[in-house]
């Protein structure tokens, strides 16, 4: 197995201090979120990594975990319990006003109409399993 090393805009990586989140909805479309110079940051690549955008103003934190149940929608959940989804491959991204009493830690996605969150109450612990079966309208 062959890897190439591209570090792009990457390439300060002592001033990256937190670990990143990467994941990829096909084999080119991808988000990588991180920290630097102490300032949290999303992009959005649709090369493979070659080029990237940025879109960390459209989220409140750092994006700690992503999901596509297909190639146009797709959730995400920040550091700070929050939950986005997207409708167009990530090119924007709307928080679920909804969400604002619960503190989200994981979110999966089957199907894009089937969500799947499971929340902290306010002790920490995860305590609330949600489920919908409309994208998260109610």
């Amino acid at each position: 197995m062959d890897f190439s090393l591209n570090l792009g805009q990457f390439s300060d990586l002592a001033s990256m201090n937190r670990p990143f989140e990467i994941y990829f909805i096909d084999h080119q479309t991808g988000f990588i979120s991180y920290q630097y110079n102490n300032k949290y940051e999303l992009v959005r690549t649709d090369d493979s990594c070659i080029t990237f955008i940025d879109i960390t103003g459209q989220i409140d934190g750092f994006a700690n975990q992503f999901c596509f149940p297909d190639k146009q929608t797709g959730f995400l959940v920040t550091d700070e319990g929050s939950l986005y989804k997207t409708e167009n491959r990530g090119e924007t991204w709307d928080k679920f006003e909804n969400c604002e009493l619960i503190d989200v830690i994981k979110v999966a996605s089957n199907f894009p109409s089937n969500l799947f969150v499971i929340c902290r109450n306010h002790y920490g612990y995860p305590s609330y399993f949600l489920q919908s079966t409309n994208g998260g309208i109610n």
